[in-house]
């Protein structure tokens, strides 16, 4: 269902930029339940947490881990919707510690 604008794309068919970080040991299993949402093009960045463990954990009661993999990728909002929330049911990302994803929405692209 299109807007006053018939080029413009259904709101759920929009691209979006999804990020997640997450624990490295966590990679192979999350890249796996995204792909099985259709979501193909998926793109991964080692990194470091830069937290101080006895600032964070007295702060919030948490250890995190160090080792972090920051998944990017490109998909529209239902599928991105799709993908928040099998990182939420399945790897428990409503809880502490875990692991954090948003979306970004992409109005305009220019290449």
């Amino acid at each position: 269902m299109n807007d006053k604008n018939n080029n413009e794309p259904a709101a759920e068919d929009k691209t979006v930029f999804l990020v997640a970080i997450i624990d490295r040991r966590k990679k192979e299993a999350v890249i796996s339940a995204i792909s099985d949402l259709g979501v193909h093009f998926i793109n991964t960045v080692y990194g470091k947490g830069a937290f101080k463990c006895d600032i964070f954990q007295s702060a919030f009661g948490l250890v995190p881990e160090k080792n972090k993999v920051i998944i990017f990728t490109a998909a529209t909002y239902n599928k991105a919707s799709s993908v928040l929330e099998i990182l939420n049911k399945k790897f428990n990302f409503d809880k502490p510690d875990t692991g954090i994803a948003f979306i970004i929405p992409l109005n305009r692209i220019v290449c």
